[in-house]
């Protein structure tokens, strides 16, 4: 029996599961027909009614459902697989949130409950009124909360509706506003660009009033010029011609005078070639006394920067020596003061490690 509740419990903690979409059915025909064969088998009657009680009593603890509100399906199975030489039964639920259909149909499982339950003992009988109380208790909580549910959804479509409408009527007022700011510009707008074009068209005016004027007086101005011009023309050609006479014979008079002068040029040029054959002769009589001294110059001077040049070379010989001689002296000074670093070095860890070894020594006599 205690495997069998076990069982019981199992099937029944699988009873929530989401709703379907579908009509509440109960099927328990095959539940009747399998008790009525269990009744009329005598012996085994006692041990399938307590098997059927504590079905129901487990049916019972899996029909209270908390909160079906936020459930979308569940399905309620039950089956039997402990009876001996009895077919397992099963009872499936399936709702919806329609009301009526979750109505019709517990009416429906209620009814067929009251009929097949004349042929059970009273212990089922009792035991089916409850479920039957149990499943209009359901039902009545189903209805109330698709009720709730509407009337949360009508409230929150209400509020939305206000919102709108509020929304609405503060954008109509923001239109009205703006199409007002809008128009107030526009006039302005058009009032300043009336009175810029007045001021312009006043200015422009003017301007062409000016120059009309200042065209006309120069349109008389030309044709003064014009008349001056026609009149000047002939005599500016009598004045070309005669100058060109008077100029023709200035080319003819300079001619004559570059021939004479070319002539003289001529005899100029002869003198100035004698004069530069003989400065050239001077000149390279003089180049070459000058070559002659500078060369003994130049070798006294080369004679004596080779004398410079070997004492330089005696004196850096001396110099790199007295050099080498110091950087030696440095490198030993150096590697005696290494060797004196060394040993200092030395000694230094040597006390150290002194002072190590005493300190645990210390420690291992406080220990």
């Amino acid at each position: 029996m205690s495997q069998e509740n076990s069982s019981e419990q199992l099937n029944c903690s699988k009873l929530i599961v989401p709703l379907s979409q579908r009509p509440l059915e109960l099927s328990m025909g095959l539940r009747n027909e399998n008790l009525d064969t269990s009744i009329n088998s005598g012996t085994k009657a006692e041990d399938e009614h307590d098997l059927l009680g504590n079905r129901m009593g487990s049916l019972e603890s899996c029909t209270h459902i908390p909160n079906f509100s936020n459930v979308h399906n569940f399905q309620l199975s039950l089956s039997n697989s402990s009876l001996k030489n009895v077919n397992p039964t099963q009872t499936m639920l399936s709702s919806s949130y329609t009301p009526d259909n979750i109505s019709s149909s517990l009416s429906v499982s209620s009814t067929s409950f009251i009929s097949n339950s004349s042929s059970l003992p009273l212990s089922t009988k009792q035991k089916l009124s409850q479920i039957q109380g149990q499943l209009l208790g359901l039902e009545k909580q189903l209805r109330n909360d698709t009720r709730q549910k509407r009337e949360y959804e009508e409230t929150r479509f209400q509020n939305l509706k206000e919102n709108t409408l509020k929304l609405r009527k503060s954008l109509d007022m923001e239109i009205q506003q703006r199409n007002e700011i809008h128009n107030t510009l526009k006039k302005s707008f058009e009032q300043q660009i009336s009175s810029v074009q007045e001021k312009l068209e006043n200015i422009f005016l003017g301007k062409l009033d000016q120059l009309s004027i200042a065209c006309q007086s120069l349109q008389d101005r030309l044709q003064v010029i014009e008349k001056d011009i026609g009149e000047d023309k002939t005599q500016i050609f009598q004045d070309y011609e005669n100058r060109y006479q008077a100029l023709k014979n200035e080319v003819i008079n300079a001619k004559s005078i570059a021939e004479r002068e070319y002539h003289i040029a001529e005899d100029k040029e002869k003198q100035i070639r004698r004069f530069l054959k003989d400065l050239e002769v001077h000149v390279k009589k003089e180049v070459e006394r000058e070559h002659t001294q500078r060369e003994t110059i130049i070798q006294t001077m080369q004679d004596d920067f080779y004398q410079l040049r070997d004492k330089i070379e005696k004196n850096q010989d001396k110099f790199q020596n007295f050099v080498l001689e110091e950087v030696a002296h440095l490198k030993n000074g150096l590697a005696k003061e290494t060797q004196n670093r060394e040993s200092a070095d030395d000694d230094i860890v040597q006390a150290l490690n002194q002072y190590t070894k005493a300190l645990q020594d210390v420690l291992k006599i406080i220990c």
